[in-house]
């Protein structure tokens, strides 16, 4: 079984200027994206970098508080 970091770290580099959906289990593996896109019911409720969204107090802070615990 590879460990986590290193797929990581590969997709990343394989994906340099690329445009990519990801669907993480982990939030911690979104951390290096340049924008994270929060969705709710189909709509655009929240977006940017992993440190600005987790300061707004909106969804993905809620998941990252619950996912800490």
């Amino acid at each position: 079984m590879m460990h986590p970091v290193v797929l990581q770290t590969g997709t990343v580099t394989a994906l340099v200027g690329a445009t990519v959906m990801v669907f993480a289990l982990r939030l911690e593996v979104l951390c290096e994206a340049d924008r994270i896109v929060v969705r709710e019911n189909g709509t655009v409720v929240e977006s940017g970098q992993d440190e600005e969204l987790a300061n707004t107090g909106g969804g993905f802070a809620a998941l990252l508080a619950n996912q800490e615990t």
